[in-house]
């Protein structure tokens, strides 16, 4: 591989690089919003399936990136 193409081949790679750390930073001020979500569900015994309690939401809240 000649040097011009190795520069632009690493300089193509940075590029990508920092394309994707613009896109990573920008999705996260979407997810705080999100995350939010929806008031927590009333505890039934007759309920069945998935409920988002505190303990869930706290997860959630914890496991971002």
């Amino acid at each position: 591989m000649s040097k011009p193409a190795r520069r632009r081949f690493l300089a193509t790679l940075g590029l990508g690089g920092a394309g994707v750390a613009v896109a990573a930073l920008s999705g996260q001020r979407h997810t705080t919003a999100a995350a939010e979500g929806p008031p927590l569900a009333a505890d039934s015994k007759h309920s069945k399936g998935y409920r988002l309690t505190a303990h869930v939401r706290n997860y959630y809240r914890t496991a971002r990136v």
